[in-house]
């Protein structure tokens, strides 16, 4: 039930960190230090601030989320709930290992100065990702209920549950726009290092 998957998931995390800490601890291979003093510590805390305050601020969006789905009719949450995470799974699977691969080449470009070639490597992820999101948003719409149907019609998730699940979804899924080519953006903002237009974006 659902306190397994609460231990099951407390006791992966548990797994990982082990392990880290496996490596971390080997002889002569790594030691933990913090030199305050450092610049590039200071620089680091300098970028990181504005994404920690905005992050703080925006963890505040799902419970005003919650508290406004509260006062429609029930199982409202729920539906919001379920579609988004689909569109948000679709969205890591889609941009997540473009936007990786896609990153250190975009640092280099910083690094050399090219900001034609910055460019040039963001111009051409954006036209790969569309590539690809496109057709997904395309078959998504169209397929949406019979998804739903798939992932969820069980139990005590009704026909009507997935009706509105899928209605949702089809509207969610035009975010994977932004979700996915964000995600490419977004890198070329951290290459930059420009991490104030990122926390006022979020």
């Amino acid at each position: 039930g659902v306190i397994g998957l609460a231990i099951a998931t407390t006791c992966g995390v548990v797994l990982q960190v082990f392990l880290f800490l496996k490596i971390l601890t080997k002889q002569g291979k790594y030691k933990f230090s913090l030199n305050w003093k450092d610049r590039g510590i200071h620089q680091i805390f300098k970028l990181v601030a504005p994404l920690i305050f905005v992050a703080i601020v925006t963890k505040f969006t799902p419970l005003i989320d919650r508290y406004l789905a509260s006062g429609l009719q029930e199982g409202s949450i729920s539906h919001l709930n379920y579609a988004f995470k689909i569109t948000a799974i679709i969205s890591v699977l889609i941009s997540a290992g473009g936007a990786t691969v896609i990153f250190p080449k975009m640092a280099l470009d910083v690094s050399n100065s090219d900001l034609n070639a910055l460019r040039s490597t963001l111009s051409m992820g954006l036209r790969i990702m569309w590539l690809i999101v496109a057709p997904v948003i395309t078959t998504g719409i169209s397929l949406a209920l019979p998804i739903v149907i798939i992932l969820f019609n069980r139990g005590e998730f009704t026909d009507a549950d997935s009706i509105a699940v899928a209605d949702i979804f089809k509207i969610y899924l035009i975010a994977l726009i932004a979700m996915c080519l964000g995600n490419v953006t977004g890198k070329g903002f951290y290459v930059l290092k420009d991490t104030k237009t990122l926390a006022i974006f979020g």
